[in-house]
Formats: C-alpha cells, sequence, structure tokens
C-alpha cells in the first residue's frame, strides 16, 4: 500500500515529502505552529475553523500528534492537510469563510503555512 511520509520544520520552514513505490499525493498544506502568544485566540480559530472546509476536498494528514524533531528547532504542533490540487488548497485558504476565521490564528500564535505540490 503506497505511503506517505512528511517532515515539516519550523525554523527552515522546510517540508520535505516522500512517497513508497506507486504513491501519488496531492498538494500538501503544512503548518508548523511556532509558538503561542494568546490561548484563547486559538481556541477560537479551532472551534470555527472545521466549519471553513465544507465544500471542500481536504483530508487531514496530521493535527498535532506525536512528533519527533530530527533538524533544528522542534514546533509547538504540526498540521498537514492534503488537497486534491493547489487550485483546491488556494480555494479553502483564499475563502471568505477562512479567511474570516485564519485572524484568530494569526492574532494566536506563530506559524508558517507552506503548501506544497505533491508526486
Amino acid at each position: 500500500m503506497p505511503g506517505i511520509g512528511v517532515r515539516c520544520g519550523s525554523a527552515a520552514s522546510s517540508l520535505q515529502l516522500h512517497t513508497n513505490a506507486g504513491g501519488s499525493h496531492g498538494n500538501l498544506h503544512c503548518l508548523p505552529k511556532e509558538s503561542t502568544q494568546d490561548q484563547g485566540e486559538l481556541d477560537i480559530y479551532q472551534s470555527k475553523v472545521g466549519e471553513t472546509f465544507k465544500g471542500h476536498p481536504f483530508k487531514i494528514l496530521a493535527a498535532y500528534g506525536p512528533q519527533q524533531t530530527l533538524e533544528g528547532d522542534a514546533p509547538e504542533g504540526v498540521v498537514i492537510v492534503e488537497f486534491p490540487s493547489t487550485a483546491d488548497a488556494r480555494a479553502w485558504y483564499d475563502s471568505p469563510a477562512y479567511q474570516d476565521v485564519v485572524q484568530h490564528r494569526f492574532k494566536g500564535a506563530r506559524y508558517r503555512a507552506v503548501l506544497v505540490e505533491g508526486m
């Protein structure tokens, strides 16, 4: 069965992607959280962000699970979302619904957002 491995690093803003033989993956939106500034704002973001995915094709591959930092500074957490295409990822990210909610993430923590085309 094809698999995917992803490593996100906040210090270098890097994302490395590899697939097992035969694997094919869409575009990945990677959000390493570097530091929390206002937990209340993050709580608002987390309570509303799920609704912004309605009508958009996506798959959450990782969300704040256990991590092992191999290089650089460890992020507080990482979220990785897969979309079928760059256009699908941008349609969600640029949507009025997400742009309204993401303001709480901007106030709540320092993140890096990276969109990487899959193989």
